[in-house]
């Protein structure tokens, strides 16, 4: 394996989360999501994970300055890549990477919004009603976030190694082999 460290951004409803769980698992490294990363950081600044919730949706919050959850973010994603080979999904794992270490910088896209939305019920937990503002919702949060505190534009392809279009790669909405097989092989 080339570089030991995977980092995923993505268009929400992508399938970038179920790649990256189903990438980890074939190489036996750590998979560790938004939430995790999440959770580890509201630990790490032993706050309410509510918090960073919030901070996510309105992206301020009166609890805790903004500073203070940048900089326990990029504390807690720079302990997990300490401990060895991992992906990791978004929180700004490339950009707080981006000096660090060498890894493979990976967008998944997804252009399909039925595809989307599939995936938001089936694995989001969405409720299929909802799911298409909700995934509007995510992306306008995402770009808010890298716009607020990243030199990143978001999605915007040369910023990544590896741009990968879920949609075109899958027959099965939830079937990621392709895809899979494709990182594995950049790597």
């Amino acid at each position: 394996m080339g570089r030991q460290y995977i980092v995923f951004t993505s268009e929400y409803g992508s399938g970038a989360r179920l790649i990256a769980r189903q990438l980890a698992e074939t190489l036996g490294i750590p998979f560790y999501g938004e939430v995790d990363l999440l959770n580890e950081t509201a630990k790490y600044l032993e706050i309410d994970t509510q918090v960073l919730h919030n901070f996510d949706q309105y992206g301020e919050v009166a609890e805790i300055d903004t500073e203070k959850i940048i900089d326990g973010y990029q504390a807690v994603i720079l302990n997990i890549v300490h401990k060895g080979p991992c992906i990791l999904m978004e929180r700004g794992a490339d950009y707080i990477l981006k000096d660090a270490v060498s890894f493979l910088n990976v967008y998944v896209y997804a252009p399909d919004i039925t595809k989307k939305i599939e995936r938001a019920v089936k694995i989001g937990g969405e409720s299929e009603g909802n799911a298409e503002i909700f995934i509007q919702q995510q992306e306008e949060s995402r770009s808010l976030f890298y716009k607020r505190y990243t030199n990143i534009t978001r999605g915007k392809l040369a910023e990544y190694d590896l741009c990968i279009n879920s949609d075109s790669l899958t027959d099965l909405t939830l079937d990621m082999t392709k895809c899979i097989d494709i990182i594995k092989k950049a790597m």
